[in-house]
C-alpha cells in the first residue's frame, strides 16, 4: 500500500504558539510544521521569523546555546553584531525579501546574555503558504 503524505496527521504545534508574536496563519502551514519537526534537535541552532524579524520558534540547540534569553524573543536584530564586511541594513533587507528561493546567506555574530558572541552561518529561506503567499523566513 502505497503511503500518500496527506495522510500524515496534522503535527503538533502548540509550542509555537507559546513565542508567536505576528499572524497565527502560519502555524498552520505544512512548511512551519516541517521546520519544527525536522529542526527539533538538529545540532545547530534554528528559528522561524515573520516578517516583522520576530522569532517565533526556536529548537533545543538554539535554547541551549542561548540559555534564558527571553530578550531573544523580542527580534533578532537585537542579537545580532555582524563582521566587519557586512552592513545591518543589507540583512534586514534580505531578511524581509519576499522572493521565492533562498534569500539570504552569510556570516553572523550572535550575541549571548553574557555579551559573548558566537559565530555562524545564516541561510534565509521564505515560508510560503500553499497560495504562494509569502509568511515569514527560516
Amino acid at each position: 500500500m502505497q503511503h500518500d503524505r496527506n495522510d500524515d496527521p496534522k503535527q503538533d504545534v502548540s509550542e509555537l504558539e507559546a513565542f508567536y508574536v505576528a499572524d497565527s496563519d502560519i502555524l498552520d502551514l505544512k512548511s512551519v510544521r516541517a521546520c519544527v519537526v525536522n529542526n527539533r534537535a538538529c545540532p545547530f541552532p534554528f528559528f522561524i521569523l515573520d516578517f516583522s524579524l520576530q522569532i517565533v520558534w526556536t529548537n533545543d540547540f538554539y535554547d541551549d546555546l542561548f540559555p534564558l534569553a527571553e530578550h531573544a524573543r523580542d527580534g533578532l536584530l537585537s542579537l545580532i553584531t555582524l563582521p566587519e564586511n557586512q552592513k545591518k541594513e543589507t540583512i534586514i533587507r534580505h531578511l524581509r525579501s519576499e522572493k521565492m528561493g533562498f534569500s539570504w546567506k552569510g556570516q553572523i555574530e550572535i550575541r549571548r546574555k553574557n555579551l559573548t558572541t558566537v559565530l555562524g552561518n545564516l541561510l534565509v529561506g521564505p515560508v510560503v503558504d500553499p497560495h504562494g503567499q509569502a509568511r515569514g523566513t527560516f
